[in-house]
């Protein structure tokens, strides 16, 4: 078990490093699966095995493919970078301005609703009364005391009692940051597809 904990701390370490130094965000998820992984290995040498599978199959798994979806939502080129055609013939005359260029100072498609930010406001107000309302108990981040010994760190009854008597709100929370990952990379992808249907119908507006 040293040895793995060894390996998968340098695994998960190194991991960490290169998704940080890495300018391209593809390659910066491959390395993030890579930390994930040495992370799962860590929790395997402590000897909690269910803890192991579950950053496989959550982090490693979902919260990777979320971020994919991200990634495909957004446009990774750079400001300024053109789509050059990839094949020019001999004789053909080659338009610089037939290629499309960013445009600069347009409108992007992205506007704030008054309405969904005082929506937002409410809500968040409301979430933070809440949290300062409820017993003191629940709003405490002190670490789990183990009754049961070595053996009972990591398992699923652990967890469980962990998850749902000891920190429920801190749970909830962790939910509700999910969810806005989400709304935020739906949101993302529906201001980019409005802006692509709108940039034909101004070509044809153009042309006629």
């Amino acid at each position: 078990m040293g040895f793995i904990f060894l390996f998968s701390a340098v695994l998960a370490f190194v991991g960490a490093v290169m998704m940080v130094s890495r300018r391209s965000p593809i390659y910066s998820l491959l390395f993030l699966l890579v930390s994930f992984v040495g992370t799962a290995g860590l929790f395997y040498a402590l000897n909690a095995t269910f803890l192991a599978v579950a950053q496989v199959m959550v982090y490693a798994g979902a919260i990777s493919v979320l971020f994919l979806f991200v990634l495909m939502f957004v446009d990774l080129r750079r400001e300024g970078e053109t789509t050059l055609p990839k094949r020019i013939d001999s004789l053909a005359v080659y338009d610089p301005d037939a290629v499309e260029m960013p445009e600069v100072g347009k409108d992007s498609g992205f506007k704030i609703d008054l309405k969904a930010a005082i929506f937002s406001i409410v809500m968040f107000a409301a979430f933070v009364m809440v949290i300062v309302d409820l017993p003191d108990a629940w709003n405490s981040f002190k670490p789990l005391k183990i009754a049961y010994g070595p053996d009972f760190f990591g398992s699923v009854k652990a967890f469980g009692q962990a998850m749902m008597i000891k920190y429920p709100l801190h749970f909830e929370v962790v939910g509700l940051i999910v969810l806005i990952g989400v709304i935020g990379a739906v949101v993302l992808g529906q201001r980019l597809s409005r802006v692509k249907s709108a940039k034909p119908e101004a070509n044809q507006e153009g042309g006629h």
